[in-house]
């Protein structure tokens, strides 16, 4: 399932769903304990099948993760407007700050993650040091695109700018 071409597909749809999260974003309501427990009910589904699938069982059934990545999602932006979360995270001067620069890091987070991934395990880190370097390298790795983008597209638009026929 993770090979080509259903990641790509997969991926649209989480795309595509978070498209229709942001159309929906003034109509979706935190509801209290039930949002909760059904943000932990998929959590412990992905989780369970992750741990048998380790096990050699049911693989077959994959698909499952994928499933509950959409209920996952949905619940954890519903319980990301709980007053816990806002009064007790949001409220710090930091996680917005840091929650918008990985926002605005997605694209390039997703382009770089996978050449990390490959790279890291080579190092034979014990965990959970592997995990905070993988973290690390892709966060300052997708930055630097990011810059670097940046910084292209500014002096190639100043260039164009320059250089016009008339």
């Amino acid at each position: 399932i993770e090979d080509d071409p259903f990641q790509y597909i997969f991926f649209l749809m989480i795309f595509i769903f978070g498209v229709l999260l942001a159309d929906r974003n003034d109509a979706i309501r935190y509801s209290g304990i039930q949002d909760w427990g059904l943000f932990f009910l998929a959590v412990f589904v992905i989780y369970t099948h992750k741990f048998l699938m380790l096990k050699g069982i049911a693989s077959a059934f994959q698909f499952i993760q994928h499933l509950f990545m959409f209920p996952f999602i949905y619940y954890f932006f519903k319980i990301s407007r709980s007053g816990l979360i806002q009064k007790n995270i949001m409220e710090l001067p930091i996680a917005p700050t840091i929650i918008n620069y990985i926002g605005n890091l997605t694209l390039e987070l997703f382009l770089v993650h996978l050449y990390v991934i490959i790279f890291i395990p080579k190092l034979k880190l014990p965990f959970p040091i592997n995990i905070i370097i993988v973290l690390m390298v892709t966060l300052i790795i997708a930055a630097s695109v990011k810059f670097l983008s940046k910084f292209i597209f500014f002096h190639r638009h100043i260039y164009d700018e320059n250089n016009l026929v008339q």
